[in-house]
């Protein structure tokens, strides 16, 4: 019994290393981690006010799964998810202190064209687009508790650069930076009547980052 596992095991990892890397029919699982921070502090004067100060922080976690089939060479089309997580801390011109975060979720698609630097090393090219939905919810002061303010649905496609090295034949860890990204939501109050949309065009220029890593089967 134990021989027959073994050799199974064995069969699994050569069938793994046989068919891996980037190769037409192949499959790739992928997910990659995120986030950013951003302090801003500004002092104001104003002669019908007193003067006051300005501050915003914010977090944000980003994580994203996806799965997808190589349909010729270094060519993966695929589906992915996203989930993000954004906390928010902010002044206003009275000195009030005010805390919220958005969360969001979507599904989407991707295309993933690789290049080839070497056995190991590649640089790939990435085209995402996804559908959002979420919430953003005022979180008060003393208590934490959560209060859903708006509905949020909409789409978010972006464009990205990456660098993957293959641990193993079937293992790759990446780092990827967003070189553009283009948003389009719409708002919708719940604790009160209001309803709007934004959009809004990005160009990252390599000011965020993605890690990750890649099954190849």
């Amino acid at each position: 019994m134990k021989r027959s596992l073994l050799a199974f095991v064995f069969l699994m990892g050569l069938s793994l290393s046989t068919h891996a890397q980037m190769q037409k029919g192949s499959w790739i699982a992928d997910g990659q981690v995120g986030g950013y921070a951003t302090n801003e502090k500004s002092e104001h004067q104003d002669p019908s006010w007193d003067d006051y100060n300005l501050s915003s922080k914010a977090t944000s976690f980003y994580f994203g799964p996806g799965v997808g089939y190589f349909i010729q060479d270094n060519l993966a089309l695929g589906i992915s998810g996203r989930f993000q997580v954004v906390t928010a801390s902010a002044q206003n011109g009275e000195n009030e202190a005010l805390r919220g975060n958005q969360l969001t979720y979507g599904m989407g698609l991707f295309s993933r064209k690789y290049f080839p630097a070497g056995e190991r090393l590649s640089f790939y090219g990435e085209l995402h687009a996804s559908g959002l939905w979420g919430t953003f919810g005022n979180i008060e002061e003393e208590s934490s508790d959560r209060t859903v303010s708006t509905k949020i649905q909409g789409f978010k496609a972006s464009a990205g650069l990456g660098v993957q090295y293959l641990v193993k034949d079937f293992l790759g860890l990446h780092l990827q930076t967003t070189l553009v990204d283009y948003d389009r939501f719409k708002n919708t109050g719940v604790t009160y009547d209001y309803s709007g949309t934004s959009s809004n065009l990005n160009a990252r220029l390599f000011s965020s980052f993605q890690i990750g890593a890649s099954f190849f089967f």
